[in-house]
C-alpha cells in the first residue's frame, strides 16, 4: 500500500495532475499532526463565508469592489490576520487552527482567501513571492496583489515589487519573475518546506521526517531532498529507511558530495549493526 494511500489530493500531486483541491491538500498535511482530523468543519466554514461574501458582491459592478468586499469580510468581520508566532509554531499552518484562532501565516491565510473567493466568484491566484506568500486578482485596471497576513492589504504590481524589494533585497526583475500564478504543486511544496523548517527548529524529528517523506515523494529526482530524507530518518530512528535513502544518493551519478554520503552510510550501518 502507498505511504499516502489515504491522501487523495496528494496522490494527484504525485501523478502531476493539476485539478487539485488545495483545501483538502492542506488538510491532508494537517492530518499528519492529527490523524483523526475531520475535514468537514473546515469545508463548511469556507462555504459559509463564501455565501456571505456572495451576498455582498451581488450588486458590485466593478471587480475591485468585489475584491474589497472579500477582504473586508474576512479581515474586518471575521478577524483573519497574521501572527508572528506562526513562523515558529506549525499549528498556524493548519487550516482548522487558523479558522479557530483567526491567526495564521501568509500562505495559510492566503489559501482561505483564495478558496472563499473561488466559491464566491472572485478568482484569486496564489503567488509564491520571495519570503512572503501573496495572492493576486486580475482586474480591468491591472493585477491587484493581496497580503492576507496584513489583513488583506492590497497593492498594485509596481507597489508590490517595491515592497518586496525593501524586504528581500532582490532586484525588481528577480521579484517580477516570481509574481506569476503558482501551481498547486509549488504551493504544497512551499507549505511543506515551512513545516519542515519549523519542526527542525524545535527538533521534532519525527514530524520533520514525515514532512520530508512528502517532499521527497513530490521531487524524487532531487538528491538534496533524498539526502535530507536519510538524515531525518536517522534522526527519528528509522535506520533502515535512512540506509535506503543514502544508498540512492550514492548510486546516483549526479551526486556531488559522495564523501559525505559515504560517511552517512557508514554511520547508518553502525546504528543498524548495534541493534542486531
Amino acid at each position: 500500500m502507498s505511504l499516502f494511500a489515504d491522501d487523495h489530493e496528494f496522490q494527484k500531486l504525485l501523478a502531476r495532475r493539476r485539478d487539485i483541491d488545495l483545501v483538502d491538500a492542506a488538510l491532508e498535511l494537517a492530518r499528519d499532526a492529527d490523524p483523526k482530523l475531520d475535514f468537514r468543519p473546515t469545508r463548511e466554514w469556507i462555504k459559509q463565508r463564501a455565501a456571505e461574501v456572495g451576498k455582498r458582491t451581488a450588486s458590485c459592478q466593478l471587480d475591485e469592489a468585489a475584491l474589497n468586499c472579500l477582504v473586508s469580510h474576512l479581515a474586518d468581520d471575521h478577524g483573519l490576520f497574521g501572527d508572528e508566532a506562526g513562523f515558529q509554531e506549525p499549528e498556524f499552518s493548519y487550516l482548522p487552527h487558523v479558522i479557530a484562532t483567526r491567526r495564521g501565516i501568509p500562505i495559510s491565510l492566503s489559501l482561505l482567501y483564495m478558496e472563499i473567493g473561488r466559491h464566491a466568484g472572485i478568482d484569486l491566484h496564489g503567488i509564491s513571492a520571495p519570503m512572503h506568500f501573496l495572492s493576486c486578482f486580475p482586474c480591468r485596471s491591472g493585477r491587484v496583489f493581496v497580503d492576507a497576513y496584513a489583513g488583506g492589504r492590497t497593492f498594485s504590481q509596481s507597489d508590490c515589487i517595491q515592497w518586496l524589494q525593501a524586504h528581500t533585497g532582490h532586484s525588481a526583475a528577480q521579484i517580477a519573475a516570481t509574481l506569476r500564478p503558482a501551481t498547486p504543486r509549488l504551493i504544497v511544496t512551499r507549505m511543506l518546506n515551512n513545516l519542515k523548517n519549523m519542526h527542525c527548529q524545535s527538533e521534532n524529528w519525527r514530524s520533520a521526517f514525515r514532512v520530508q517523506q512528502r517532499l521527497a515523494a513530490l521531487h524524487p529526482s532531487d538528491l538534496n531532498l533524498t539526502f535530507d530524507l536519510g538524515w531525518l530518518a536517522l534522526k527519528s530512528d528509522h535506520s533502515g529507511l535512512a540506509y535506503d535513502a543514502f544508498r540512492r544518493c550514492a548510486a546516483d551519478p549526479q551526486c556531488h558530495d559522495r564523501r559525505q554520503v559515504q560517511e552517512m552510510l557508514r554511520e547508518t550501518e553502525r546504528r543498524i549493526a548495534s541493534r542486531n
